[in-house]
């Protein structure tokens, strides 16, 4: 009796947080459309991020230098006087803009694989849509989003870690 009570937990937990990989793209989610909506958010973010960054590329530098330092407030480091999860965000992609990747890795450890990721489903959703489907049914599930949170919280970890002038 004991043994199958502690079989159905087991099992319980595993049915809770099983990968289990989809085999195709059968409209469940994401669908094509919700897929290429999607692809075009992120192509629109990509492409403002780009006329922004050369819009400072052609900025005086003392008006740079404005942007840069006077950030916006943040409610979370205003109330309890620690960098929030993402704080650095904006920071790292500039510097990532500029091709500063180690400054960027410091302002943020996620800006490089996120970018990344960003540009890969750019140029593989229109030829590859299959395989970017998977990907992105991984991250909605269960086990995607846990995995996620984990590597925002590690990241948390590394930057209330470093020096305080990457806070």
């Amino acid at each position: 009796m004991r043994y199958a009570a502690r079989y159905n937990k087991r099992m319980a937990f595993i049915k809770a947080f099983a990968l289990r990989p989809p085999l195709d793209c059968d409209g469940v989610f994401p669908s094509q459309r919700v897929l290429r909506a999607l692809w075009q958010f992120t192509l629109a973010v990509t492409l403002i991020g780009a006329l922004w960054a050369a819009i400072c590329a052609l900025m005086p530098p003392w008006l740079l230098a404005i942007m840069y330092f006077s950030g916006p407030f943040c409610l979370f480091k205003g109330l309890f006087h620690l960098p929030c999860p993402t704080c650095g965000m904006t920071r790292a992609f500039w510097a990532l803009a500029q091709g500063q990747f180690l400054e960027a890795a410091r302002y943020h450890a996620l800006a490089i694989p996120l970018a990344m990721g960003a540009a890969s489903f750019l140029l593989a959703y229109p030829a590859f849509p299959a395989p970017c489907c998977r990907v992105i049914r991984f991250v909605a599930s269960r086990a995607g989003l846990w995995s996620l949170a984990a590597l925002v919280l590690l990241a948390w970890g590394l930057k209330l870690l470093g020096p305080a002038r990457y806070w």
